[in-house]
C-alpha cells in the first residue's frame, strides 16, 4: 500500500524523504517534522511498496521501521542499499524496541541512525539538518562529476579528432620490412616522439628520430611540422647538412621560441659505402655487431633543434663506411631514462644487455621485453622510442634493385607521356652556390613541377645526380676515385671531397636539361659541363678493375641507364639521352 501523506511538496521543499511506516499515525508525525524541515515527505505503508517507489522518488533521506508486516525494516534496507550503491541516501531505523541485538542488526544492515519511538522532535531536526547539509554537498559533487564527465568526453572527442588530423598529417610508421623496426609506447595519449623514414631518387635510406619537448598533445604537435619537412626533403633527395638546416629553420619559424626538438638523422647509402649520423640532443646511436657488442657509437655532439639560428648550426654529419653485418640502434631519452621500483635507469647498460642475450633476428623484441621487465609494470614518465636499422637487410635490398635494373635502356618500351610537348632548362652554378647549396634535389623539383606527369623517374634523378656529381668531384675538386678502394676509403673520400668543396674558391658546372618529343616517344637529354679539367675517359675506361667502375655507381650505372652517352672537351663535358619509360613507378616503401 502506498500513500501520500502531504500535497505536491511547494517551492520550499528542497529535499525528499521516504518514510516506511506500517502505522498512520506515526507516519503522519513524521511526515509533519519533515515538512517543517524542508523536507517533502513521501508515505510507503510496508517495505515491498518502499522498494517500489524509491526508483521513482529518488529520496534524500529513508526513516524506516524496523518491524513491518511483509517485509521487516533489515531486510528493505539491505534491498534498498542495492537499489542505488552509487549515491549515499541516510537510512534511519525508527522502532519501539530497545533491545541492543536490534540496534547492532540494524547498523549492520545499513542504517546511519536508529531513533527510538515516540520520535523526538528535535533529535529528529538535528538529524534532518545534517542531512540537508551532506545532500547539499552530494549534490555539488555530483553536478562537478557530471561537469568533469562532459569535460572529459568533449576532451576524449577533441582527442580523437586531433589523433585522427595528425595520422593523415603525418602517418604512423611502425614496420618497414627486414630493414627497419621501430617501436614507440607514449608515456600520456599522445606521444612527442616520432620515426619516419624515406627512400631518397639516390637509393640511400634517411631516418629521422625526433623527440619534442614536454609531453602530451603539445610535445606531438612539435614534432608535427619537422616531420612533413623531413619527408618532402628526403623524398626529394637532399642530405642530411641540407635536412638539418631545414629543420632547423622549420623549428624556429613554427614553433615558440621556447620549444626545441631533438633529432638524430641517419643516412645509410650501400651503393657509395656510407654510413652518415647527425646527433643533436639524443641518446647515442649504436653499430651493433653480429654478436650483440657496440663497435661504433655516435654521441650527441650538437645542440637540439631549434636552439640556435641555422647559420650558427653545424649541419655536419660524422662518417663510417658501410658494413652488412652490422644494426644501427637509435632511441629517444625515455628509454635511457625508465626507471625501475628502485630508481635505477634502464641506461646504455639495458640495451647491451638485451641485444647479449639475443639473436640479430630478435633484439627488436629482446629490447622490448627488456623494458618493460626493468619498469615491472610501473608507468614510463616519458615517451620511449626505439628504431633499429638492419644494413644486412638494407644491402639485399640494394642488390634486388640493382639486379632489376639490368633492363637495356633500349629494350624499354615507351609511349607518349599525357604532358607532351617540349622542355628545356638551363643552369649555371657558380663556386659560392656549390660549396653552400644541395643543387640536384632543387632541380628535380623545379623538372617535376614543369612536367608533373611524372617525366623525372627515379632513374633519370640518378642520371642527374651521377653527372652533377662527377663534373664536381672530378672536374673541380679533381678528386681521385681509387681513394675508395683503400680501408675506409668512401669515408676518406667522403671527408676530402667535404674538405676540398668548403675550400673550392672558382669554378662554374653548366647544367642543359631538355624533354623531346620523338616518333618513338618522349625522351630526355642531359648536358653537364664543368669548367675544370673534366673526367678522364680514357683512364676510366683502362682501369677496368677500379671500384668505381661498378655498374651499380658513376659513369657505368650512367651508360646502363641511357641510350647514348657522349663525351667532349676532354671529359668536361658530357651529353646522354634517356627514353622516358612509358609509366612512372610508384614511390618505395623503405622495405
Amino acid at each position: 500500500m502506498v500513500r501520500a501523506m502531504a500535497d505536491a511538496p511547494g517551492a520550499s521543499a528542497r529535499y525528499v524523504a521516504l518514510v516506511v511506516e506500517d502505522n498512520p499515525i506515526e507516519a503522519q508525525v513524521l511526515c509533519r517534522i519533515l515538512r517543517s524541515c524542508g523536507f517533502a515527505p513521501t508515505h510507503a505503508a510496508d517495505g515491498m511498496a518502499a522498494i517500489e517507489m524509491y526508483p521513482r522518488v529518488q529520496p534524500d533521506v529513508v526513516l524506516l521501521d524496523y518491524a513491518m508486516p511483509v517485509m521487516n525494516g533489515r531486510e528493505t534496507a539491505l534491498r534498498l542499499r542495492a537499489l542505488d550503491p552509487t549515491r549515499w541516501v541516510p537510512i534511519w531505523f525508527v522502532t519501539g524496541n530497545e533491545d541492543t541485538a536490534e540496534v547492532a542488526e540494524a547498523i549492520a544492515a545499513g542504517a546511519d541512525a536508529y531513533l527510538p519511538k515516540p520520535v523526538n522532535a528535535a533529535i529528529l531536526r538535528a538529524h534532518l539538518s545534517n542531512a540537508a547539509r551532506y545532500t547539499d554537498i552530494q549534490r555539488q559533487m555530483r553536478d562537478q562529476n557530471g561537469a568533469l564527465k562532459a569535460y572529459f568526453e568533449a576532451s576524449e572527442a577533441e582527442n580523437r579528432a586531433a589523433r585522427s588530423i595528425m595520422q593523415k598529417l603525418l602517418p604512423i610508421q611502425t614496420e618497414h620490412g627486414a630493414v627497419l623496426r621501430t617501436w614507440n609506447s607514449p608515456a600520456f595519449k599522445f606521444s612527442g616522439d616520432i620515426v619516419m623514414a624515406e627512400r631518397s631518387p639516390d637509393g640511400s635510406l634517411k631516418v629521422l628520430l625526433a623527440d619534442g619537448v614536454g609531453h602530451g598533445l603539445t610535445a606531438a604537435l612539435n614534432v608535427l611540422p619537422i616531420g612533413r619537412a623531413f619527408q618532402s626533403m628526403a623524398q626529394k633527395g637532399f642530405g642530411l647538412p641540407a635536412l638539418v638546416t631545414e629543420l632547423n629553420h622549420t623549428i624556429r619559424r613554427d614553433l615558440p621560441s621556447h620549444r626545441f626538438v631533438a633529432v638524430t638523422l641517419v643516412s645509410i647509402d650501400s651503393i657509395e659505402g656510407r654510413i652518415e649520423v647527425w646527433n643533436g640532443g639524443n641518446p647515442p646511436v649504436l653499430m651493433i655487431d653480429s654478436d650483440g657488442a657496440a663497435v661504433a657509437r655516435w654521441d650527441s655532439t650538437h645542440l637540439p633543434l631549434g636552439v640556435v639560428a641555422s647559420e650558427d648550426l653545424d649541419s655536419r654529419p660524422d662518417y663510417v663506411p658501410f658494413r652488412d653485418d652490422v644494426q644501427l640502434f637509435l632511441c629517444s631519452d625515455g628509454l635511457m631514462e625508465a626507471e625501475a621500483a628502485d630508481g635505477s635507469a634502464f641506461a646504455e647498460a639495458g640495451v647491451l644487455r638485451a641485444f647479449r642475450d639475443w639473436p640479430a633476428k630478435d633484439r627488436f623484441e629482446s629490447v622490448k621485453i627488456a623494458v618493460a621487465d626493468h619498469l615491472a609494470g610501473e608507468s614510463a614518465k616519458d615517451d620511449i622510442t626505439i628504431a633499429i636499422v638492419d644494413c644486412g637487410a638494407e644491402l639485399e635490398r640494394r642488390t634486388r634493385r640493382s639486379a632489376a635494373r639490368t633492363v637495356p635502356q633500349q629494350a624499354l618500351v615507351v609511349r607518349p607521356h599525357a604532358a607532351s610537348g617540349d622542355w628545356e632548362l638551363r643552369l649555371r652554378i657558380g663556386a659560392e652556390r656549390l660549396t653552400r647549396v644541395d643543387i640536384i634535389p632543387i632541380l628535380q623539383e623545379f623538372m617535376s613541377r614543369l612536367d608533373p606527369a611524372g617525366a623525372i623517374d627515379e632513374s633519370t634523378f640518378r642520371v642527374l645526380a651521377e653527372l652533377y656529381d662527377n663534373a664536381l668531384e672530378h672536374g673541380l675538386l679533381e678528386l681521385d676515385s681509387r681513394l675508395k678502394e683503400e680501408a675506409n676509403g668512401h669515408v676518406a673520400y667522403a671527408r676530402e671531397r667535404e674538405r676540398r668543396l668548403a675550400q673550392l674558391a672558382d669554378g662554374v658546372i653548366h647544367i642543359d636539361v631538355a624533354r623531346i618529343e620523338t616518333d618513338a616517344g618522349p625522351k630526355m637529354r642531359i648536358r653537364v659541363k664543368d669548367s675544370g679539367k673534366g673526367f678522364d675517359e680514357r683512364a676510366w675506361r683502362l682501369d677496368a678493375g677500379a671500384l668505381f667502375r661498378r655498374a651499380d655507381r658513376g659513369i657505368s650505372l650512367v651508360e646502363s641507364l641511357c641510350e647514348s652517352v657522349e663525351y667532349r672537351n676532354g671529359g668536361s663535358e658530357i651529353e646522354v639521352t634517356r627514353a622516358l619509360p612509358a609509366a612512372m613507378p610508384a614511390p618505395e616503401a623503405v622495405h
